[in-house]
């Protein structure tokens, strides 16, 4: 259920590994148009959480750190384990 180089809604794997939870080596090379490229950090997952973060700030009357919402990605995910986080 990855976005990284999957396409599709951003997912608690994505958060995960912006927290530096995941051990890169241990991911299968699954990525990539080919599906043969390892996971990788700086890639557009950053930038998808950073589009996330200013929506929900912008409809939202609280303004939540980039943090929060990646930490509340992850926190959802384990209320509801098949879910996206958007």
């Amino acid at each position: 259920m990855m976005r990284h180089r999957k396409g599709g809604p951003l997912a608690a794997t994505d958060a995960n590994l912006l927290l530096g939870r995941l051990i890169l080596e241990y991911f299968p090379k699954i990525f990539g148009k080919n599906e043969n490229e390892p996971l990788e950090v700086h890639g557009r997952v950053p930038k998808e959480f950073e589009n996330l973060a200013q929506n929900i700030n912008a409809n939202s009357a609280n303004e939540f750190t980039l943090d929060e919402i990646i930490y509340g990605c992850v926190s959802r995910s384990t209320r509801h384990p098949i879910s996206e986080c958007t």
